[in-house]
């Protein structure tokens, strides 16, 4: 999946859960950082292969940088460009680099 959610278990009290051996705090940050560095990388390789495509996003928001704007296309991967547009705004592009966040593109 493109996006996960790592969260610690916490039993609920009278249920079967609640009788499981606790792990140590070190164990559960230790594995914690482990499936969040997996979940890095495989998005990372997963999104380097939209390099170099070229197509449609629609802007739906505003990046954290003035001139930066945030785009979807048809697989709602975020694509972020630069200059100056409208939300709503429809606009062609080839993605240049991808992190494991986001893809960064250049209108064409």
């Amino acid at each position: 999946p493109d996006v996960i959610n790592i969260s610690r278990f916490w039993p609920r009290p009278k249920t079967p859960a609640a009788a499981f051996e606790r792990l140590s705090g070190a164990l559960v940050k230790q594995r914690f950082r482990v499936v969040t560095e997996m979940h890095h990388n495989i998005s990372r390789i997963l999104n380097e292969r939209w390099q170099g495509w070229e197509g449609f996003i629609i802007i739906d928001e505003k990046g954290k940088e003035p001139q930066q704007w945030i785009g979807r296309n048809f697989a709602y991967k975020p694509v972020i460009i630069e200059g100056d547009y409208k939300l709503g705004q429809i606009v062609k592009v080839k993605i240049l680099k991808a992190s494991s966040f986001d893809l960064r593109g250049e209108v064409i």
